[in-house]
């Protein structure tokens, strides 16, 4: 739910697999973990927010700080990368 590096932890009930299929999967929340790390170490969100985006609905997050990163005519002609 929380990764390691977001200050999440080894509790079985914070860790389970994630898919590649369907999309987003893992390499996707792999971008919005990395995005928002680098948010938290650069001072741009507190940890605390941080957690809480990703652990109540990771792909609303990953679309807020990750696609919105990208130009808006790419998140059209792509439907957000698939």
């Amino acid at each position: 739910m929380i990764p390691l590096e977001l200050g999440g932890s080894n509790d079985m009930k914070n860790l389970w697999p994630l898919p590649d299929e369907p999309r987003p999967g893992w390499a996707e929340k792999d971008q919005l973990k990395n995005q928002l790390h680098a948010d938290v170490c650069a001072g741009k969100m507190p940890l605390a927010d941080v957690q809480r985006c990703i652990a109540s609905n990771w792909v609303e997050c990953w679309e807020q700080h990750v696609v919105a990163g990208y130009a808006p005519e790419w998140a059209v002609e792509n439907g957000h990368g698939w």
